[in-house]
């Protein structure tokens, strides 16, 4: 929440920014500070889609691929590809953990992921 609240700051500053620049008719220091608040902004808005769109299909999928494994009774062709499967996702389930943990609300980790559990 943090990063989103940071980019709407950092797109106001270049609006700010631009129009200063345009009307005062200062390309020099202007046209600095202009590009550098626009590559924050940038890499701010690609942190923001991450936030938006990818974490939460990640975490939607951790979640239908834990209740697949959890209900599924396998044979022992089938169970090497589960446990492959189980660990992978149990790795990403500890980084997120981790990341919210150590960047809390700077991690691009929403809360929800500390509530969810690893897969048995």
């Amino acid at each position: 929440m943090t990063t989103l609240i940071l980019t709407v700051g950092l797109i106001i500053v270049f609006a700010t920014l631009t129009w200063l620049m345009f009307r005062n008719d200062n390309f020099g220091f202007g046209m600095l500070t202009t590009s550098v608040c626009a590559l924050a902004t940038i890499v701010a808005l690609a942190f923001a889609g991450m936030i938006v769109f990818i974490v939460p299909s990640e975490i939607n999928t951790f979640e239908l691929h834990k209740k697949y494994i959890e209900i599924y009774d396998t044979d022992a062709l089938q169970n090497a590809g589960l446990i492959k499967n189980k660990i992978e996702l149990n790795q990403w389930l500890y980084k997120a953990q981790f990341n919210r943990e150590q960047f809390g609300e700077w991690s691009y980790y929403p809360s929800v992921v500390l509530e969810l559990e690893p897969i048995e």
